[in-house]
C-alpha cells in the first residue's frame, strides 16, 4: 500500500527558515518585547517587502533575516553620512528607467505603423512618464553630488503692491515710530526738524484725507 504524500515540510526546511526572522535573545528582554522593538524600528516590514517582491527576480528565496541585517547595515551607513549605496541605486534606476522608456517608445512606433493609434498613444504616454521619472532621478542624483548653496536672508520685503520700507527706526522711540508710520513730523521743543522732514505736515496741520484716524492717534500719543 502506497502512503499518500504529505505537503508538510520538515521543521528545518530551508524555505521555511527563509520566511522566519531569526532574533538573537537579549538578556533581560522577553521575546514579545524584542518583537515589538524590531517592529517599531520599521526595518522588518521593509525587509518583508523586499523578500516578497524579489521572488520574481531570484530563483532562490531571499532570507528574511539576511534581508533585515543588510537593510540595517545600509541604514546605519546612511545615518553616518555614507550615501554611496544610494548613489549606486539611483544610477541603476536611471539606466533601468531609460530602458523602460526605449521599450515603450518602440512599442508605440510599432502600433502606430500597424494603424493602432489608440494603443500607440497609450504606449507613448507611458514612455514619456518613464522619461520624466528618469529625468527626475538624474536630477536627484545631481543634487546629491552637487548640493545647493544655502543663503541666510536677514530681511525679505515682499509685497504685491506699493510698499514702504523704513530701516533704521529705533522701535523704542515712539516719536520716530509715529513719524515713520504716518508721515507726520512731531516737533520737539528746541530741536529743528531733520532735512528729510522739511515741508512735512506737523501735528495740528490739516492732514491729507488718506491718513486714518488710528494713524493720527498714534502721532498724538507719541507727542504726549
Amino acid at each position: 500500500m502506497t502512503k499518500p504524500k504529505s505537503d508538510k515540510r520538515p521543521a528545518d526546511d530551508p524555505a521555511k527558515r527563509g520566511r522566519t526572522l531569526q532574533i538573537n535573545a537579549e538578556p533581560g528582554k522577553t521575546q514579545e518585547a524584542q518583537v515589538a522593538e524590531f517592529t517599531a524600528r520599521g526595518i522588518v516590514p521593509m525587509a518583508s517587502v523586499l523578500t516578497t517582491y524579489s521572488k520574481d527576480t531570484y530563483s532562490d528565496e531571499v532570507s528574511l533575516t539576511d534581508a533585515y541585517r543588510e537593510l540595517m547595515r545600509l541604514s546605519d551607513a546612511s545615518t553616518g553620512g555614507d550615501l554611496a549605496h544610494v548613489e549606486r541605486l539611483l544610477s541603476a534606476q536611471l539606466l533601468a528607467l531609460n530602458s523602460v522608456f526605449a521599450g515603450l517608445a518602440h512599442r508605440s512606433k510599432s502600433n502606430s505603423q500597424a494603424g493602432y493609434l489608440g494603443a500607440a498613444d497609450t504606449y507613448m504616454r507611458l514612455a514619456l512618464r518613464a522619461q520624466a521619472q528618469c529625468r527626475q532621478t538624474a536630477q536627484t542624483l545631481f543634487e546629491m553630488k552637487n548640493p545647493r548653496p544655502v543663503a541666510f536672508v536677514q530681511q525679505a520685503n515682499i509685497s504685491n503692491g506699493p510698499q514702504q520700507v523704513n530701516n533704521g527706526v529705533v522701535p523704542g522711540n515712539a516719536q520716530q515710530l509715529a513719524q515713520a508710520r504716518v508721515g507726520v513730523h512731531v516737533p520737539t521743543p528746541g530741536v529743528p526738524p531733520p532735512p528729510s522732514w522739511e515741508g512735512a505736515p506737523t501735528v495740528g496741520d490739516k492732514l491729507p484725507q488718506r491718513l486714518h484716524d488710528a494713524d493720527m492717534a498714534s502721532a498724538v500719543l507719541a507727542k504726549d
